[in-house]
């Protein structure tokens, strides 16, 4: 998606299409020059996703929404390594819960198809089950221990070592 498809697509209201282009801004949130021209827009993407009903009984779609918010935040804000958006507490709110909480949705083994980590070892249950990665930022040589769970969906816990 180009930057105007994803402004297009996230200020429609339309929940798939908001949906859809979130999580493009997640997935390319590990490249500067990809979300940069996405930040003047933040007040409008904002503004045109609030109080919109996401749906997810299990896990609510509205963390896609406030995390790609979130990941446009950090590069206007900072100019670090965006590693750091693997660890990144974000503001999930919704009528029931106002809390911080950490993006499951960073898979080690696409961020290292994609060259934004190196996966140094993996650590597996009964010789079956991913336990563990420990990784590398491809870009400032950070460390990670990535806890890999599966319940009623796969994600991953990101630890900065």
């Amino acid at each position: 998606m180009t930057a105007e498809e994803i402004i297009e697509s996230i200020t429609s209201r339309d929940t798939h299409k908001v949906w859809e282009s979130a999580c493009e801004i997640i997935n390319c949130g590990q490249d500067r020059t990809l979300v940069a021209p996405l930040i003047k827009y933040l007040p409008e993407i904002k503004s045109s996703t609030a109080g919109l009903d996401m749906g997810g009984a299990f896990a609510p779609n509205q963390r896609f929404i406030d995390f790609a918010i979130t990941t446009i935040e950090f590069h206007k804000d900072n100019e670090g390594c965006p590693c750091a958006l693997f660890t990144k507490k974000y503001k999930f709110t919704n009528d029931v819960v106002k809390k911080e909480i950490q993006y499951e949705g960073f898979n080690p083994d696409k961020e290292a198809k994609k060259g934004n980590i190196k996966i140094v070892d993996t650590t597996y249950i009964d010789n079956n089950w991913v336990n563990y990665y420990m990784v590398e930022c491809a870009k400032c040589a950070t460390r990670y221990k990535v806890e890999e769970r599966e319940g009623h969906f796969m994600f991953w816990r990101w630890i900065r070592i």
